[in-house]
């Protein structure tokens, strides 16, 4: 049979799809052009991938026919569905095991190719046009490609693909997509932040933001607004109910990093500390962060138990406790200052330093 007329094995079985051939020109472009046989097949080139990181027009040229394949735009599917592996028997599960295998792996080389000539891409309004164009009929995970690749650059990317990329608000929301709905919101705040508050007020509405599988949306949404270079005061009414849930609550705390916070956010942050009942949640180091930032006497209490839990957020807590300069701050900086040093922490180590240096500023 003559190499155009084969076909190539696509994989079923359990919903896993390997990707679509890609066309006999871009096969035979392949074969004689190295940087298009590294992004169809994958492997490891510093000097072409170097290329793609700072591409001329000669680059430019190479990757046209290459972003006008379809195929390229296909990654296949293979979605790992544990619901259905604990439904299977031992046999079954392997048989299960080796089609996601085989469809990842496949699906893999095929997208990071081409996020890689995305990346490149980026840099040349008719290899942007060409994204744009191709972005509708895209699959999923090649859209989540081609945002991710453009994505650092929103404020300056082709407002056309930047629409496109708001598409991605309309993906199913599972975990799987969940960065999907990130790259969404930060299009959409660069093409138009106010449009994109009033659409998040309503998808980040709490308890329907917190249910699954919307909460997969609600995540993403806030890892694309954690991105985002500062936030409109009027974030804050939308962000504060989030911390009503632990893990919202969490995601939350990168977008309100970006806000002015006044003292309200001193009762949204200590109800999220104790939000789980009998239990001082102090592992985060982001949320102590943000109470550094209001803290007053009434908070010393919980950098004096994050200090104990370790040091993870000693800067943080350091930070909130220069706020409050009294006889119970110093206390508790002597107090873990010297079971640092019974630890063998030496004096010279930061931490150690800053917080004698705050010693010598309290009664």
């Amino acid at each position: 049979m003559a190499a155009a007329e084969k076909k190539p094995k696509t994989l079923t079985q359990y919903h896993h799809r390997l990707p679509p051939p890609l066309s006999l020109a871009t096969r035979k472009l392949a074969a004689r052009d190295p940087l298009i046989a590294l992004l169809t097949r994958g492997g490891v080139d510093a000097t072409l991938l170097a290329s793609l990181e700072a591409p001329d027009d000669e680059v430019f040229a190479r990757l046209e026919p290459y972003l006008a394949d379809p195929a390229v735009y296909d990654p296949g599917e293979a979605l790992w569905d544990e619901a259905l592996v604990q439904r299977l028997d031992p046999a079954e599960k392997r048989a299960y095991k080796r089609s996601y295998n085989t469809a990842a792996k496949a699906q893999s080389v095929r997208a990071w190719g081409l996020f890689y000539a995305c990346r490149a891409a980026r840099f040349s309004p008719p290899r942007v046009a060409q994204l744009a164009a191709a972005f509708g009929g895209a699959a999923l995970r090649a859209q989540c490609e081609i945002a991710r690749a453009v994505i650092d650059d929103a404020p300056v990317v082709d407002r056309a693909l930047l629409s496109q990329i708001v598409t991605l608000f309309d993906a199913p929301p599972r975990a799987d997509t969940i960065h999907a709905f990130g790259y969404a919101t930060r299009a959409s705040m660069a093409l138009d932040p106010d449009a994109t508050l009033g659409r998040l007020r309503e998808l980040l509405a709490m308890p329907a933001a917190a249910k699954e599988p919307a909460m997969w949306r609600s995540m993403g949404a806030l890892i694309g607004l954690g991105a985002t270079a500062s936030l409109d005061p009027a974030w804050s009414d939308v962000l504060k109910p989030l911390f009503g849930h632990l893990s919202l609550g969490c995601a939350a705390a990168y977008p309100a990093e970006r806000l002015t916070l006044d003292p309200s956010w001193r009762a949204v942050l200590t109800g999220f500390v104790t939000l789980i009942e009998g239990h001082i949640n102090v592992q985060d180091p982001q949320i102590l962060k943000l109470l550094s930032r209001v803290a007053t006497a009434d908070e010393v209490w919980i950098f004096e138990a994050a200090l104990a839990f370790g040091n993870g957020a000693v800067d943080a807590c350091l930070d909130g406790l220069a706020r409050v300069k009294d006889a119970e701050t110093a206390r508790v900086l002597r107090a873990w200052a010297r079971r640092k040093r019974e630890a063998g922490h030496d004096e010279t180590w930061p931490p150690l330093v800053r917080a004698e240096a705050l010693l010598t500023e309290m009664p």
